[in-house]
């Protein structure tokens, strides 16, 4: 005798008793609610004080962010680079978003007003205090130029070899191959000086910076000819063609048509 399959029972509830279940337990939580009037009416308090609370917390921080914005920017506009340099330090003593920007600017501010002091102060106060910050490259570069002012060419060196490649994404590292040229051309070591400007136009192609270099590697090849050695002598021949070595014409005090 075939043994009979037994049918497999469904443990889902029908809808219509899916939706009694539901309806039970709203009117339990109704019930409940009937007989503790003074809980429910606390956490509905509770609940509304944690999203007004949420509004006003920002609120008063976009109000803040705005005095602190006003205020950086006032300083910036400040005429007088002495009086600039205390406005943009009380920016960054108000430890806002403007912190790190705010005491760079006051380093540069100082360089302006001649304070070296302040500005090396500024300086190192962004590497030391915001060590993470995008404006520690830029700081970095400002000591290694008053190092270079100050006479310090090795410190200078030092400082602008640091920014070149350790903030290689830094946009401030693309013009030092330029700055650590013009140091080595100061401690005339000439062979240096002309690799480091002429990596600066393959780094920084088409700006000022490759521009000056151009310009620093035309003097190194005036004064510094054994530099370029695969650079061909224009013959003589050229030179007549091009009407040099014969005597010059006399100046008439008119210039010739």
């Amino acid at each position: 005798m075939a043994e009979k399959k037994r049918k497999r029972r469904s443990s889902r509830l029908p809808i219509e008793e899916m939706h009694e279940e539901r309806k039970n337990d709203f009117e339990r939580l109704l019930d409940h609610a009937r007989e503790n009037p003074l809980l429910y009416t606390a956490a509905g308090i509770f609940i509304v004080f944690c999203i007004l609370a949420g509004i006003f917390f920002r609120l008063e921080k976009m109000h803040a962010d705005v005095n602190e914005t006003t205020a950086y920017v006032e300083a910036l506009d400040t005429e007088n680079a002495a009086l600039r340099v205390a406005a943009l330090e009380k920016v960054a003593a108000d430890n806002s978003r403007w912190s790190a920007e705010a005491l760079y600017m006051a380093g540069e501010a100082a360089i302006e007003a001649m304070d070296y002091d302040k500005a090396k102060a500024c300086f190192e106060k962004v590497c030391d205090q915001y060590a993470d910050s995008d404006y520690v490259p830029n700081a970095l570069d400002g000591l290694a130029f008053l190092a270079e002012n100050a006479g310090d060419l090795e410190a200078a060196l030092a400082g602008y070899r640091k920014v070149y490649t350790e903030f290689p994404t830094s946009f401030i590292a693309q013009r030092e191959p330029l700055n650590i040229g013009r140091v080595l051309e100061k401690q005339e070591k000439w062979a240096e000086a002309k690799a480091s400007y002429e990596e600066q136009g393959e780094v920084f192609p088409d700006s000022r910076a490759a521009a000056r270099a151009e310009q620093a590697l035309t003097k190194l090849r005036r004064n510094h000819p054994d530099l370029f050695p695969d650079e061909e002598e224009p013959s003589a021949q050229t030179e007549e063609a091009n009407g040099e070595g014969t005597a010059p014409a006399e100046k008439t005090g008119e210039d010739t048509p």
